[in-house]
């Protein structure tokens, strides 16, 4: 049986274009810190965040480019359906929580509400069990503070 080709989101190329360039600034600033001197220099990890970014960006590209477009007639009608997709209940929850995660880092530190933010993103996304929850944020957070205390020499909130 003959398998029927993939197709793109809505929106999918336009958005992930828009991601790349936004990425390539983050790049950008992230040199015009202080350069690349050493790991433990200001600008560093902002330039390894841009790198990445824009290596996912290329390669979620080139996997959109081999999928076929939206059967859509008009652009307006694309464009409808991609706004749908981008406000979906989950992506409206997920943003309320980063709202809620910044406004606690100024309040209870850096540690604990990104524990906190971690162990609700991976309930409310992936609907992990509680206690798998805690491992896995535990485990992030502690590389996390191991990674800016040790490599970077920032000492977190």
């Amino acid at each position: 049986m003959e398998e029927k080709p993939e197709t793109r989101k809505p929106g999918e190329t336009a958005f992930l274009w828009l991601l790349l360039v936004l990425s390539v600034a983050v790049l950008v600033f992230a040199v015009r810190i202080s350069g690349f001197s050493s790991l433990s220099s200001p600008g560093a990890f902002p330039m390894f965040v841009g790198a990445i970014m824009i290596f996912s960006c290329v390669m979620a590209l080139r996997e959109a480019s081999r999928k076929e477009r939206p059967p859509f007639k008009k652009t307006a009608e694309e464009l409808r359906k991609a706004a749908g997709d981008l406000f979906s209940l989950v992506m409206l929850g997920f943003t309320f929580l980063i709202v809620v995660y910044g406004y606690l880092l100024g309040h209870i530190g850096f540690l604990v509400s990104t524990l906190l933010f971690l162990w609700t993103s991976i309930v409310f996304l992936k609907g992990a069990p509680p206690f798998k929850a805690t491992w896995v944020s535990l485990l992030n957070v502690f590389i996390i503070y191991l990674l800016f205390r040790y490599v970077f020499l920032v000492l977190l909130p």
